[in-house]
């Protein structure tokens, strides 16, 4: 009877055991999701002959930003990406290089993986700082295609010197542009997501990453 006791309570802690380890894969999101790919330019579906005319440009629909990080849940790795499309700002465009640029991100209006996530808004404090802000500080040259901006960044309250790698095009009546600065979550003050338990793990550091679409204004 002994045995067969000891049995049953061996048999009930495994259960309650796997049990647990089925509730916390719930919990923390089970495996990685499949997070979108990385932002880049579309491909190209009519040619619009010309260059950008000088002036100014705005930001418009079809812009997207957000940020890009590893996770790791169960041994298994994958992305976490935030994403929005409230976006605003402008660009002056001098010849063939812009000579001037601010962009608004709305970080409050950000989904991760397609879902609002309540973990990212309180690591990104949004109530207080529900926007970032990039500053261009120095001309790039949009007849190069590729290129690195200098400018500023300001995220969760801090304002740090940044250079952003993008690609652009442009016609004479668009400005494409798409790129990442990389962004080590420490250097903004930022206290990485919790609630990912024993279980999974978010790296500490990523990218900001967008695709910008600019009309004249």
């Amino acid at each position: 009877m002994k045995r067969r006791s000891r049995r049953r309570r061996t048999l009930w802690a495994v259960a309650a055991a796997v049990t647990l380890l089925v509730l916390t894969v719930i919990l923390i999101g089970g495996t990685p999701q499949a997070a979108p790919p990385a932002l880049g330019l579309p491909s190209a579906t009519t040619i619009t002959t010309g260059k950008p005319r000088d002036g100014t440009w705005a930001v418009g629909p079809g812009s997207v930003a957000g940020f890009r990080l590893s996770e790791t849940t169960l041994g298994r790795e994958g992305d976490v990406a935030g994403r929005t499309n409230q976006i605003s700002g402008t660009a002056t465009v001098t010849g063939d290089r812009i000579t001037a640029a601010e962009c608004i991100l709305q970080l409050d209006a950000i989904t991760v993986n397609g879902e609002p996530s309540k973990q990212f808004a309180d690591s990104l404090n949004t109530a207080d700082f529900p926007t970032a802000t990039f500053t261009l500080t120095a001309p790039v040259d949009l007849a190069a295609g590729a290129a690195q901006a200098p400018g500023r960044l300001t995220l969760h309250g801090v304002t740090r010197a940044v250079r952003v790698t993008f690609t652009s095009r442009g016609s004479t009546a668009t400005v494409e542009a798409t790129g990442s600065v990389p962004i080590v979550l420490a250097d903004w003050g930022i206290q990485p997501p919790r609630g990912y338990g024993s279980l999974g793990s978010l790296a500490d550091h990523g990218v900001a990453e967008f695709y910008l679409h600019l009309t004249p204004a």
